[in-house]
């Protein structure tokens, strides 16, 4: 599943649980009268939301989230950026120069500076956390005062789920493998997850979010077996829309050397110099001294081939730009 379709589905299991809820809601609060016109007692409570909304209340207890969020499998070790869905195009490319006319803030006491530096290519506004105040960053996307948020997964997801009702916002992973923030770090004592640990994992995973170990540079070693795909025209078209959506904005519409794009660099010349696996390696992981970002988690194995073969065709002038059609 892509990370959009990803997304698109939890997004919808969400509507579908807050539509339950609410139904519930008023269901119980008509039974309820109904008891209490027939003189039967007390109010019925509706206990059965806590299975349709396991972290309801949980930020009402900022004593209790080290506890919690420690808990959420797989996600321990991941930091996210929180940013509204009309910047996804810049987050997922990451080039420097847009990324730094952008107000960015994280939690001081994280590895998030760290982070920052070596995935964003730039420093960000570090704040004071305070449990009692835990959705500040994240309300501050919401409401525009911020343009992202660098937060630990675990934090992101429990505030995303709670305060985004109007699915606003989208979550990208963003540098290696780190510890949680000093102020959330707890042991994990339960032997079971609990319900809005889990809940929160699902959420990630239906956001398209990878654990960050998912996204340690690949070495060449594990790639040199791997042979270029066979020359297809049909699939080198479709590698035209995946070039000119990730690639273009840097190396420019036309794949050649421009003085306009960011990254001068005539691809038509240089990627027959490239083994595949060089290729792979270098899309793969970046080359973060000139700028690029690594692609490793934002597009699939399928895809990169569709952009390496849309390339190939290109130097081989097969393909018109943009692979509307085959050149005379």
């Amino acid at each position: 599943m892509t990370m959009d379709g990803g997304r698109r589905s939890e997004r919808m299991r969400r509507g579908c649980r807050r539509a339950a809820s609410r139904a519930g809601e008023r269901t119980a609060w008509l039974l309820a009268l109904a008891v209490a016109v027939a003189g039967a007692g007390a109010p019925i409570a509706a206990q059965e939301w806590g299975e349709e909304a396991p972290c309801a209340g949980a930020l009402d207890h900022p004593d209790a989230l080290p506890e919690l969020l420690a808990a959420v499998p797989k996600y321990g070790n991941t930091y996210v950026l929180v940013y509204r869905d009309r910047l996804r195009q810049i987050f997922q490319d990451l080039v420097p120069a847009e990324l730094a006319e952008l107000r960015i803030a994280a939690y001081d006491g994280s590895p998030a500076a760290a982070i920052a530096e070596g995935a964003l290519f730039r420093p960000v506004d570090l704040l004071p956390f305070d449990p009692q105040q835990a959705t500040r960053l994240v309300a501050d996307v919401l409401s525009g005062e911020l343009d992202a948020a660098l937060l630990w997964a675990p934090l992101a997801g429990l505030l995303v789920q709670e305060l985004d009702f109007d699915y606003q916002l989208s979550l990208r992973t963003v540098g290696l493998p780190s510890p949680p923030p000093a102020a959330l770090q707890a042991a994990v004592t339960a032997a079971d997850v609990p319900p809005c640990a889990d809940a929160i994992r699902g959420f990630l995973e239906g956001y398209g979010v990878l654990p960050a170990e998912k996204l340690v540079p690949i070495d060449i070693r594990d790639l040199l077996h791997l042979e270029a795909p066979p020359r297809d025209l049909e699939a080198a078209r479709a590698g035209a829309a995946l070039y000119a959506q990730h690639c273009a904005r840097c190396h420019g519409p036309e794949a050649v050397a421009s003085t306009d794009a960011l990254a001068p660099v005539d691809l038509l010349v240089s990627l027959p110099r490239f083994s595949y696996p060089g290729f792979l390696y270098i899309v793969l992981n970046g080359r973060s001294q000139n700028g690029m970002p690594g692609f490793r988690g934002s597009l699939e194995r399928q895809q990169i081939d569709a952009i390496y073969q849309y390339v190939r065709e290109r130097a081989h002038g097969t393909l018109h730009a943009g692979g509307a059609g085959r050149r005379p």
